[in-house]
């Protein structure tokens, strides 16, 4: 029992062995590399955020929702490790989320989202499809009191919205919505 205790490698307790360099019964020398060990009941996401989405994490506190894009799910993760420098060629901050619990197999590879609701840097906004008028291939909102805003439509968002941008439109500003 004791030669066995000697020389037997023994890793933390829940992590699995990810790589084997050695084989039973091979002799090895001093600082020989003879394992890979994974820790597979947590998982760690690794996002890289600028300085404004970095604010916006603060601000949603320590326990955020992700979605899971592959198995359509949202799921509660924690941040456990914020980088005190950041990345000089991409100008990021390094931020890992951490996993803990779920119902589906924790492995290495899964999608995920952050959704931050920021302004965009744009001034783009988001508005029903039904508040557009178009006329002469120029797209209008309509303000309340009847003037035609011109708007530049971008593109299409999901569930029947437009993004539209116009510096004469700003979020949280009040249009028709059947005009």
């Amino acid at each position: 029992m004791e030669r066995m205790k000697r020389f037997s490698l023994l890793g933390p307790a829940g992590w699995k062995v990810v790589t084997r360099y050695i084989e039973p019964g091979e002799w090895i020398t001093m600082g020989e590399k003879v394992a890979e060990l994974g820790r597979y009941d947590v998982l760690l996401v690794p996002f890289a955020l600028t300085s404004a989405e970095y604010r916006a994490l603060k601000d949603l506190g320590d326990t955020v929702d992700l979605k899971l894009t592959d198995l359509n799910k949202i799921i509660k993760a924690k941040v456990v490790r914020v980088s005190p420098g950041f990345d000089p060629q991409t100008r990021k901050i390094n931020v890992d989320l951490e996993i803990a619990e779920g119902d589906f197999e924790f492995r290495g590879g899964i999608r995920t989202e952050l959704i931050i609701g920021l302004p965009d840097p744009g001034g783009a906004v988001i508005v029903p499809k039904s508040a557009l008028v178009k006329a002469y291939e120029e797209y209008f909102l309509m303000s309340k009191d009847g003037k035609r805003v011109r708007v530049v439509l971008l593109g299409s968002a999901d569930d029947g919205m437009r993004r539209v941008t116009s510096p004469d439109v700003r979020p949280g500003d009040s249009f028709l919505l059947n005009p």
